[in-house]
């Protein structure tokens, strides 16, 4: 199991200061950023789903 770990340099643990969140999807820590990133990337993704949905609705 820690074999398979890295150790921790310097300059890692400074850039790990950022990292507050863990990402189950991708077992890694992410940022408040990069979750803001994902969220607006779902929402837009919602977005279109919502609208080709209605196109849809609307042919039928």
């Amino acid at each position: 199991m820690f074999a398979e770990v890295k150790p921790l340099t310097l300059f890692g643990s400074l850039k790990s200061i950022t990292f507050r969140l863990w990402d189950e999807s991708n077992k890694k820590l992410i940022s408040f950023r990069k979750l803001r990133q994902l969220r607006h990337e779902q929402v837009r993704k919602n977005e279109g789903n919502s609208s080709q949905e209605k196109d849809r609705r609307k042919d039928e």
